[in-house]
């Protein structure tokens, strides 16, 4: 089981990534980009060839190597209403939020970086 940072609806509503401040003297213009990153972890199958245990020891291993400095969640323990809201903030896809088994993500307090773990690739 993976070690989570305590992500609760009440909490992370609160917290407002970088992208959403809105500071600055251009600040009244939107501009967004994204650069997509996938990698498969070594020693195991491609995630369509995974078996559940195997999900669940790339999600530990992962967020065992990220430590505290993010939040690392376990979307199985999460509602629908708070999987949404990581869609919404675009921190997770909705193939994530549909995949069933041993998923995550692992983000930070500016939401300027999210991980995806066991989505289409072991991290994305």
């Amino acid at each position: 089981m993976m070690s989570q940072s305590a992500l609760r609806l009440e909490d992370f509503s609160d917290l407002r990534g970088e992208w959403l401040r809105g500071g600055g003297p251009e600040s009244d213009i939107v501009v967004s980009s994204r650069i997509r990153l996938a990698r498969n972890v070594a020693g195991f199958p491609f995630q369509s060839k995974m078996s559940e245990e195997e999900r669940e020891q790339v999600l530990a291993l992962v967020c065992e190597s990220i430590g505290a400095h993010a939040f690392r969640v376990d979307l199985r323990n999460l509602t629908p209403i708070d999987r949404g809201m990581l869609v919404e903030r675009h921190l997770i896809s909705r193939e994530l939020v549909n995949a069933s088994g041993a998923r995550g993500v692992i983000f930070g307090r500016g939401e300027m970086v999210s991980i995806m773990i066991n989505e289409e690739d072991h991290l994305r």
